[in-house]
């Protein structure tokens, strides 16, 4: 992956990210940002909607589950993706996680982690799942954190199948659903 070619790629979600948020602001009539908190639990919201729509994978109980459509995954995972980028930059983080982000693939490679998220194995989705919703209810305030938080999440893509470039992509084909639901009455 070109290293270069994703930081871009990310700083320019940041930026829309920014725009998008303070529209909605504004179309709130808000005068300050939302509570951090309610960013995170829209984040772990967003979360458990992506989990729906990956149950075929890990709902055994239930032989009529319906199949997984990618679609829905990439929109959800999209979601995930604002709510997290809105916590980075509400926290004044994202110049920190721009300049200390990698994208060199999986968090068993990643030397500057933290030895508890080191692994040998790769988890299994609901597991990285569970390690996610601990990462964003922890990761707030603090630049590392939010460092964290970004590294997981693009891990966590990763492991659902989307490289940065695909991640890009859907970022961008939501971001602009979402801006027609500001320009409407969503």
């Amino acid at each position: 992956m070109n290293e270069e070619k994703s930081k871009k790629m990310l700083a320019v979600m940041i930026e829309k990210q920014k725009a998008y948020d303070q529209a909605v602001l504004e179309k709130m009539g808000m005068s300050k940002p939302p509570k951090m908190e309610n960013i995170v639990l829209a984040l772990i919201d967003e979360m458990g909607e992506l989990n729906h729509e990956l149950k075929s994978d890990w709902c055994y109980w239930k032989k009529s589950q319906k199949q997984k459509d990618k679609i829905a995954i990439g929109e959800e995972l999209a979601d995930v993706w604002h709510f997290a980028l809105s916590l980075i930059c509400y926290t004044g983080c994202d110049k920190y996680v721009l300049k200390k982000i990698q994208f060199d693939g999986s968090l068993t490679n990643r030397k500057d982690l933290p030895i508890s998220f080191y692994e040998t194995r790769i988890l299994d989705k609901a597991e990285t799942i569970r390690r996610y919703f601990d990462m964003s209810v922890v990761c707030v305030c603090i630049q590392n954190s939010a460092y964290l938080m970004i590294a997981h999440l693009i891990d966590f893509s990763a492991r659902l199948g989307y490289d940065f470039d695909k991640v890009y992509i859907e970022y961008w084909r939501k971001n602009e659903k979402n801006w027609d639901r500001v320009r409407g009455n969503y």
